[in-house]
């Protein structure tokens, strides 16, 4: 079965470009939460020296700064995608 859909209207693109903007975004406050997360279960273990918890936030940052720069190129793909005509 072939279905053939119509391609959507400039108005339309732009509506789904911001749908995409926002779960962008809180795919981004989603990787944050994480991160705060971890931040406090590190800050709570008493295994951990003061270094070692220093240690843990810029590792624990670092991969956040990863996350969160993938989500970033991901919309910028998603939106010129759905721009395109």
């Amino acid at each position: 079965i072939r279905l053939t859909f119509p391609a959507p209207t400039e108005e339309r693109r732009k509506q789904l470009t911001k749908d995409v903007q926002k779960q962008g975004e809180e795919a981004k406050v989603a990787v944050r939460n994480v991160r705060r997360d971890a931040n406090e279960k590190a800050e709570k273990d008493d295994s951990y020296s003061e270094d070692d918890v220093k240690r843990e936030k810029k590792a624990i940052q670092k991969l956040t700064d990863t996350y969160v720069d993938k989500v970033s190129s991901m919309l910028k793909t998603k939106t010129a995608e759905v721009m395109e005509i």
